[in-house]
């Protein structure tokens, strides 16, 4: 019995707050904090806000992010923000989700952020359930901070549910990105940045 021990979470960034600080030469240097304080978020979206292909959100300042700077981005079910457009509108242009499940998302929002198809934060990117009651999203913030807060679970296609997953973004104007995990009961799912930064091109004549 003293040689049993607890399993360790499959998810190892629960409770844990990541955390993406811009670098002038480009790129992120990234912080993992051993906690994972949410900060206020009261302002609850509807279902036309989250699912709706037009349901932007406005920032309150100007944010860097993949080269540009945006006043707005869409707040997805998936669990990620997205620049340009929303996820819905998009979901059709990458390869089918039964090709090789997680992985093969993550290898689609790969190919397409570095073509420059996509921009994208992934806080916990997966397979959400869409049906009412289900889940629940909230902004928050000020000139200093904008933050986003997901309570949502797993799509029930013909398994068990684990749970609720909470989990929060938050963006400074600085360019600096916090994204915590207060409660996952989920086993797998995306996260990273994708800036959406298209490679260097020649013009040929």
């Amino acid at each position: 019995p003293d040689l049993i021990r607890k399993p360790a979470h499959l998810f190892e960034l629960s409770g844990k707050t990541l955390r993406f600080l811009p670098q002038s030469e480009g790129g992120y240097r990234v912080q993992t904090l051993p906690t994972a304080e949410f900060a206020p978020s009261p302002h609850a979206l509807s279902s036309e806000e989250v699912l709706a292909e037009q349901g932007k959100q406005k920032l309150p300042f100007s944010f860097a992010f993949g080269g540009k700077t945006w006043l707005e981005l869409y707040v997805n079910l998936s669990g990620s923000l997205s620049f340009g457009r929303s996820e819905r509108a998009m979901a059709g242009e990458r390869p089918a989700w039964a090709g090789g499940g997680m992985c093969s998302v993550a290898s689609a929002l790969d190919e397409r952020s570095a073509s420059g198809q996509e921009t994208l934060i992934a806080a916990l990117w997966a397979a959400n359930d869409t049906s009412k009651g289900t889940w629940a999203i909230s902004t928050g913030g000020d000139s200093n901070r904008f933050v986003v807060t997901w309570e949502v679970r797993r799509v029930p296609w013909g398994h068990a549910v684990e749970g609720l997953n909470r989990f929060q973004v938050r963006l400074y104007p600085d360019g600096k990105i916090e994204i915590a995990y207060a409660e996952i009961a989920r086993k797998d799912g995306i996260v990273g940045l994708f800036p959406g930064i298209s490679p260097p091109a020649t013009l040929l004549d």
